[in-house]
């Protein structure tokens, strides 16, 4: 048996991807006798080639992803309760972290790294079950500005962070181990930096803030005197001309602060949004508008370092901004208006335009058949929005079965669970 192409998905041992040999045929040696191959199409692309093949004794065969093999039984396939009294949860879940907020407004948490949950525990041992923070917290002097004050929390890369309410001065806390990038602290190798023996306690960063958004690398706090600070990695400069590993004053005079309602971080973009409800809204954007960060302007300047204003009545129809997110923190993202109608712009297989190829889409595009659209959000590949009714639609990848198996597909239909969607489609699995 003989195969062309990446050998990291020929299952010979190798993560080469493309190299001189790439149109060559190599013998797949120490295979059984095969039966019929299986080509995946769940994943597609150069460097993400997967072969299934059925041997002549029934037995299957995959490489690189084993999610094509197992499906139903490594993928939970209904929902399972996980928590009670649950007040809020961001599903942010970077490095195997997970976390809720309950009605107390108290933290619970779970992660396979205790170090980076706020727990006072500085070995690396897995916290299987939710726990709640406070309580690992009785003997220090950090308990009384928790203990049910937590208002917001993010789990991102290489820490976490925490929000609490006025009752604590609306500050920002981080768990994060000793010397961590963008963690918001001061270095080893910097001037300002602390001894910090229970580095894995909450560390107090900024207080007095009214609005924040923090990514997997980029964060963003406003302060109720209308200071906007800036800090983590400022990739395609998403923080704007102020990166900073440790919080930084933004100095500029393209935006006025006072009138900012809504903060969205992005890895190659981020967006600030005035307040809806006046006339003339301002929608700003910074970082990059190439295949890595694009802005839906359907242009390609040089790399942008200070914000920049959208043109509302070009690229919006002159409908005020309600809300923007993403689902790759790239170039795929979704907006929605004031008055519920969705725009779109990123690759053609994520967005719901009826393409399945991944050419970017740069100008931002319509939603037609989306409309009285009330709530939207966004994970890994896919999009989600909820109109006024309740209805829930979903579209992109469903590569781990997030969209369930919307109206319109059969469940006979061979992976329906795991159906790509390249149109907007209604998922009722979803709808509460």
């Amino acid at each position: 048996m003989y195969c062309a192409g990446p050998t990291s998905g020929m299952g010979i041992g190798s993560s080469t991807t493309i190299d001189s040999t790439y149109y060559e045929f190599k013998e797949l040696t120490n295979l059984p006798v095969i039966d019929k191959f299986i080509f995946s199409t769940n994943t597609t692309g150069w460097n993400k080639a997967n072969i299934m093949l059925k041997s002549a004794d029934g037995d299957y065969y995959v490489t690189r992803d084993a999610t094509l093999m197992y499906q139903n039984f490594i993928l939970q396939q209904s929902w399972k309760l996980i928590a009670s009294n649950v007040k809020k949860f961001n599903a942010s879940a970077n490095d195997s972290k997970l976390g809720y907020i309950d009605f107390n407004n108290d933290l619970w948490v779970l992660g396979n790294d205790a170090r980076y949950l706020g727990l006072n525990i500085s070995d690396n041992i897995e916290i299987s079950n939710f726990v709640r923070l406070k309580d690992y917290l009785k003997d220090l002097d950090i308990y009384n500005s928790l203990s049910e004050n937590i208002e917001d929390y993010y789990m991102a890369t290489g820490a976490m962070f925490i929000k609490t309410n006025a009752n604590d001065n609306n500050s920002i806390y981080v768990c994060t181990r000793k010397n961590e990038n963008y963690s918001g602290l001061p270095k080893s190798n910097e001037a300002s930096f602390i001894e910090l023996s229970n580095y894995t306690v909450p560390i107090k960063l900024l207080e007095n803030i009214e609005l924040w958004s923090v990514s997997p690398c980029e964060r963003f706090a406003l302060t109720y005197d209308k200071k906007l600070y800036t800090w983590g990695r400022n990739d395609g400069v998403a923080l704007g001309d102020s990166a900073s590993s440790i919080p930084k004053l933004y100095i500029g005079n393209a935006i006025q602060l006072d009138k900012i309602n809504k903060i969205f971080a992005s890895r190659y973009q981020s967006y600030l949004i005035e307040n809806a409800e006046e006339n003339n809204q301002k929608f700003f954007y910074t970082g990059t508008d190439h295949v890595s960060g694009n802005t839906g302007t359907g242009t390609n300047p040089d790399t942008r370092v200070t914000w920049t204003e959208f043109n509302l009545e070009k690229f919006f129809d002159g409908e005020n901004v309600s809300n923007v997110v993403s689902s790759d923190g790239i170039c795929d993202y979704l907006l929605m208006t004031k008055k519920g109608n969705l725009y779109v712009w990123g690759k053609n297989n994520r967005i719901g335009v009826g393409l399945e190829d991944s050419t970017i889409q740069r100008t931002a595009k319509k939603v037609s058949n989306m409309k009285n659209i009330v709530q939207i959000t966004a994970g890994n590949g896919f999009f989600i929005a909820i109109d006024k009714d309740g209805k829930v639609y979903g579209t992109g990848s469903n590569l781990y079965g997030i969209l369930g198996r919307w109206i319109g597909v059969d469940r006979k239909t061979p992976n329906s669970r795991y159906k790509t969607a390249f149109d907007w489609v209604e998922c009722p699995e979803l709808e509460i």
